[in-house]
């Protein structure tokens, strides 16, 4: 999927600003000029590779692929999405969904982020974007409610945690159980449910679930 830290289809839309809750649209109209332009969290990724990311979504839905289910990492974030050939074409048909695990234990994002805003500035191990970039942003703009203003097709967004999920494919449907550990630090642990989504067979559709345990 599109991930991007500022669109600026959006963010430049004073009608999609107006909307906005006060605090959130007192951030966005603060940016100065030169980050009201689409900035992406790691070009490294299928974001690097826009035209040849169309070109194959194009096929599949030409070839009228059905049961597309993309099942990612690398972002060290729980996120839940769909998949399509303009990401900020909000009228536009999903070609499918996207499901992305979290890391087990490398750094994730808002470990990144306290790294960067602590006096020492540790170092994180495997950050998911290169902390330098932070240096540009307000941290604000990297917190989950304002990622998923900027990219609408993430129906979820969590990267607050570790874990793994747990994948059921059956010929009805496919269920993706996100689970979190409550540390990676100590010898011992506790195990939750962050959300549960279920695809249906032929549809591209992303419905939660409450999950127990």
């Amino acid at each position: 999927m599109q991930f991007k830290v500022i669109n600026a289809l959006f963010i430049n839309n004073p009608a999609f600003i107006a909307r906005l809750p006060p605090w959130l649209r007192e951030l966005l109209e603060s940016l100065p000029p030169q980050l009201r332009v689409d900035r992406f969290a790691n070009l490294d990724q299928w974001d690097g590779y826009p035209t040849e990311r169309a070109r194959l979504l194009n096929l599949l839905r030409e070839r009228n692929v059905k049961n597309l289910i993309a099942i990612t990492g690398d972002i060290h974030t729980f996120i839940a999405g769909y998949l399509k050939t303009n990401f900020d074409n909000l009228a536009e048909r999903p070609v499918g969904v996207e499901l992305v695990v979290a890391s087990v234990t490398s750094g994730n994002l808002s470990e990144l982020i306290a790294s960067q805003t602590s006096a020492q500035r540790t170092p994180v191990s495997g950050a998911p974007m290169p902390a330098v970039a932070l240096s540009e942003f307000p941290i604000g703009l990297l917190i989950a409610p304002v990622i998923q203003l900027n990219n609408p097709h993430m129906a979820f967004f969590d990267s607050s945690t570790h874990g793994y999920c747990v994948m059921e494919v059956t010929p009805f449907l496919t269920r993706c159980t996100m689970k979190a550990v409550s540390t990676i630090r100590q010898p011992e642990a506790t195990l939750r449910n962050v959300i549960t989504f279920i695809v249906p067979r032929d549809q591209a559709l992303l419905i939660p679930t409450i999950s127990l345990g």
